[in-house]
């Protein structure tokens, strides 16, 4: 048996980036959502663990082009809705035109279906606040091969979406848990996982995206991602050729970037972005360029010693961070010389 878990597409979801490339972002999100379901033609069926899709921006053809890709997949997909894309009365109403592939699960208890030799349980959510008690004393028949399907969460002990206890959870004997809602690919052993989403969606996204892949309940993860947001600091002197140290720093896939400059005393800095994004893996650009004060921060302390201002510069000569150290000494130092002048 094999089957793939993918969870927290959030197609059609307004995104906390830069307007001018949003529509963009959103139409690569479903290129890859759709280039997983062909990559996975050989695969029994599919479990989606929630979130899909935002519902308060998924319109009508929207709706037409997911049971579209999902037809076209052609295998059965088990999927429970989560709390950005909950079963509620107007979601009902459009998935009356659901293909006959796409599996539901009720809101109000949990149920399963059968596939084969395998039982797939699951629960979906009503309302973007699902605070349903978990039941832990389901009977499960180990004649099956038994899978759960859930968008829940285990990090929390107080959380208003469908808290879990992770260990009662392990002791219920599932041979697969297949989790929703936490953005990361997480490995909980005893074969509990949270797939993460499927792509990065803004600059606060940092590592792997992509969905889990299971044969045999032998399990491979895939980072099938296309965006890469990336966040560079970059030291520029003299000899610094700045376009081939950011080339060198991007992924082969479509990067957006935000780079911040620190160019050193007396040199003459350009920098045209065109050059950039003539790369056709470079997508955005967004920049900005720090100068480096008129003055080493060592030579504050020759020039003010056995002061709070040489005391503080000291003091941070143990950071091991660079970037904590550099930001740590431009607003720490900027605040004795103002103090001073007050």
């Amino acid at each position: 048996m094999k089957f793939a878990h993918i969870s927290d597409c959030h197609l059609s979801e307004s995104l906390d980036v830069d307007y001018t490339i949003s529509d963009k972002i959103r139409e690569e999100i479903w290129k890859s959502f759709e280039d997983i379901l062909c990559d996975i033609k050989n695969t029994d069926f599919l479990l989606i663990s929630g979130d899909l899709f935002e519902k308060n921006y998924f319109t009508k053809k929207n709706y037409d082009r997911l049971f579209s890709d999902i037809k076209r997949y052609g295998k059965d997909v088990y999927y429970v809705n989560g709390n950005h894309d909950p079963l509620d009365d107007m979601t009902k109403f459009f998935f009356k035109e659901k293909p006959s592939n796409l599996h539901l699960f009720p809101t109000d208890i949990i149920d399963f279906y059968e596939f084969k030799d395998t039982r797939i349980y699951g629960i979906s959510y009503d309302d973007r606040i699902f605070n349903k008690r978990f039941n832990y004393n389901i009977s499960l028949n180990h004649d099956y091969n038994n899978i759960l399907l859930v968008h829940a969460d285990v990090l929390s002990d107080d959380s208003n979406y469908f808290n879990i206890d992770i260990n009662r959870l392990r002791n219920m004997g599932f041979d697969y848990v297949a989790m929703g809602h936490i953005h990361k690919m997480m490995d909980f052993k005893d074969n509990i996982y949270y797939a993460g989403s499927i792509e990065p969606r803004s600059f606060k996204d940092i590592g792997k995206y992509g969905y889990i892949l299971v044969d045999d309940f032998k399990i491979d993860y895939i980072n099938s991602q296309k965006i890469e947001f990336k966040e560079l600091n970059l030291e520029v002197n003299e000899n610094t050729d700045i376009y081939e140290e950011i080339e060198s720093q991007i992924e082969d896939r479509m990067n957006y970037l935000r780079i911040h400059f620190y160019v050193d005393r007396g040199v003459e800095f350009e920098f045209d972005k065109k050059n950039l994004l003539s790369n056709n893996n470079i997508q955005y650009i967004n920049y900005d360029i720090n100068y480096k004060k008129d003055y080493e921060y060592e030579d504050l302390t020759r020039l003010y010693p056995n002061t709070i201002l040489s005391e503080f510069i000291n003091e941070l000569e143990n950071v091991s961070d660079s970037d904590i150290k550099k930001l740590a000494l431009e607003y720490g130092v900027d605040a004795i010389f103002r103090s001073a002048d007050e």
